[in-house]
């Protein structure tokens, strides 16, 4: 176990619970420590309200503790429950961690259809639009692959096609990070990144649920 969760993992210590359910919902809740093993973690069930959650076996989890200057995301596997009439959650020590600063969030690459439109004038009358595919995501911002430049642009718009059960597209409000060009394949294209401005908090949490799954699949955690 890395040597930065020791000092995390300890009897008592709060931390958010992330998951998914049977279900496929998704979660994130309040936990605690319960107790310490030489091969394994308890803690204690999280729950929505009156509800006691189920969290499948085998599952992959995570757990978020609060830092100064950001949290901790520990990567840990669901072993079991333990007897009883309050039974804890058994979890496997970490596999996997990282720091993430407050203004880092987790980012997945995730290959997803968007369609871009801006204004290439300040006075709002030439509109552009084009569709791309996307390099990477995160709740704070895309980047994407494009075949045209984009030298200028001014109320930049976005809708992202998730791969969930919701044909909606997330749309958002955007600011231009940078954009460049590079080759793939001996192909000339761009790469650009834009940061939310606006977002719904519905549209937001389908970004962090998918994001949460991907690390789910891969077992890895970056920041964006």
């Amino acid at each position: 176990m890395p040597e930065d969760i020791y000092e995390h993992i300890r009897e008592q210590a709060p931390f958010k619970f992330e998951f998914i359910d049977e279900n496929d919902n998704y979660y994130k809740l309040d936990s605690y420590i319960k107790k310490l093993h030489d091969d394994y973690i308890v803690v204690t069930p999280p729950d929505d309200g009156d509800v006691d959650i189920n969290i499948p076996g085998n599952a992959e989890v995570n757990l978020i503790f609060p830092l100064d200057n950001g949290i901790l995301i520990a990567q840990c596997t669901v072993l079991g429950r333990e007897a009883g009439m309050k039974p804890g959650v058994l979890l496997s020590f970490p596999h996997n961690t990282r720091v993430l600063e407050r203004r880092e969030y987790i980012r997945v690459p995730i290959k997803l259809r968007v369609e871009i439109t801006f204004y290439s004038d300040q006075f709002y009358t030439d509109r552009k639009s084009f569709f791309a595919i996307t390099k990477n995501i995160s709740a704070s911002g895309i980047a994407f692959y494009h075949r045209e430049p984009i030298e200028s642009c001014y109320d930049i718009g976005c809708k992202i096609y998730l791969s969930d059960e919701n044909p909606r597209a997330v749309e958002t409000r955007n600011k231009l990070i940078y954009s460049q060009k590079i080759k793939i394949k001996n192909e000339t294209v761009f790469l650009t990144a834009l940061s939310f401005t606006s977002i719904s908090e519905g549209d937001s949490a389908r970004i962090v649920k998918e994001c949460f799954k991907y690390q789910v699949r891969h077992k890895k955690i970056k920041s964006y």
